[in-house]
This record gives structure tokens, C-alpha cells and sequence, in this order.
């Protein structure tokens, strides 16, 4: 029995996913040396970079997500060294998805908010369900921390695939690849 850490589990549980659609790089520094991220993706058909930051599943402290953010934040800020381009500043994208995970916390096993778990006090509702692309909580993350998210869409529909988001807006799709435009607009501001 060969014992792994949580986050390892989880990458483990994603690797899978990725190498259908991207060739790998694991655990690459920064130029600087103060980063280390999980995953450079190279897009098998379009050559397009992410930069992946992965955390355990089921991360449930708010201090826990404080330092995710403020993590993934940084990471946006470094340059990487990698051998696809052998270095440049990447789009980051952490999974799992902060904006899906904190808005379970609150919901019970129907999808639905459960006040008795909140106190029965005031809360802010989403206008849109979790497992759909454009999420409230992710817009807000995004734009104020500069990162992306991984998320599964549709879960446990027949038309259920992942997706690259930043800042509300797909930059690539597993079941419909690179959104060109979104990726280029988002790169060329790094």
C-alpha cells in the first residue's frame, strides 16, 4: 500500500481526463523560483499553454480558499519554465473549481439552499445553477484574482464535459476544443 497525499489522489482521478486532450507537463517552476504549478497542458490540437493549480477535493475552510485565491492569484503574475515554449507567463486555472465546491457547502442533496444550515440569515442567490459555465461566485474570483477554473458541466447528463473558464467566458471546452478568440484576447493581456 503506497500512501498519497490528497492532492495527489485527485490528480491521479484527473489525469485521465487530460491526456485525451493535452500533452503533459507535471510540476513546473517559475522563473523566479517562488511557484511550483501541478500541470503545463499544451492543447494536442491547437497548441494552446494552461497553467493548472490543483488542491485536494472537498476543501471546505474559508481559509483554505483565502490561500487557493490568493495562490492562484500570484501564479498569474510568473513567468514558467516549461518545454513547450520554454518560458512564458500562462492563463491559470485552478480544479477543483472553488465557485462549485463553496456553493455545495450550503446546498443540500437536491441542489437546493438550505437555510437551516446557514442560520436562516440573508444570503446572496446565484442566478445560475453550479454545473453550468457562467457562475456568479467564479466571475467575481476571476476578475478579482485573476484565475480561471476547471469545471464539469452538466454533471451526470449525457452531454457532460469540462471546460476552462476565465472570467466567465470559455477558453476551452473538452467537447468542442479551443475557443480561439477567448484564448488569444485572454493571452495577449498577460
Amino acid at each position: 500500500f503506497i500512501f498519497m497525499k490528497p492532492e495527489e489522489l485527485f490528480r491521479k482521478k484527473i489525469d485521465k481526463y487530460f491526456e485525451n486532450y493535452f500533452n503533459i507537463q507535471r510540476e513546473v517552476y517559475s522563473t523566479c523560483g517562488k511557484g511550483r504549478l501541478d500541470y503545463v497542458l499544451q492543447c494536442k490540437q491547437s497548441n494552446a499553454l494552461f497553467g493548472i493549480e490543483v488542491k485536494k477535493e472537498f476543501i471546505k475552510r474559508g481559509l483554505n480558499f483565502g490561500n487557493y485565491t490568493l495562490q492562484a492569484n500570484r501564479y498569474s503574475d510568473y513567468e514558467w519554465v516549461h518545454i513547450f515554449d520554454k518560458q512564458s507567463k500562462l492563463l491559470i486555472f485552478i480544479t477543483p473549481a472553488i465557485s462549485t465546491r463553496f456553493i455545495e457547502i450550503y446546498r443540500n442533496d437536491k441542489g437546493i439552499i438550505d437555510l437551516k444550515k446557514i442560520n436562516n440569515t440573508n444570503y446572496y442567490k446565484a442566478k445560475h445553477e453550479i454545473d453550468i459555465e457562467h457562475h456568479n461566485l467564479h466571475s467575481m474570483l476571476s476578475q478579482a484574482f485573476n484565475f480561471g477554473e476547471i469545471k464539469t458541466i452538466n454533471k451526470g447528463s449525457r452531454n457532460e464535459y469540462f471546460a476552462f473558464l476565465y472570467k466567465n467566458k470559455a477558453i476551452w471546452r473538452s467537447n468542442k476544443g479551443l475557443h480561439f478568440d477567448n484564448y488569444t484576447f485572454y493571452t495577449s493581456k498577460l
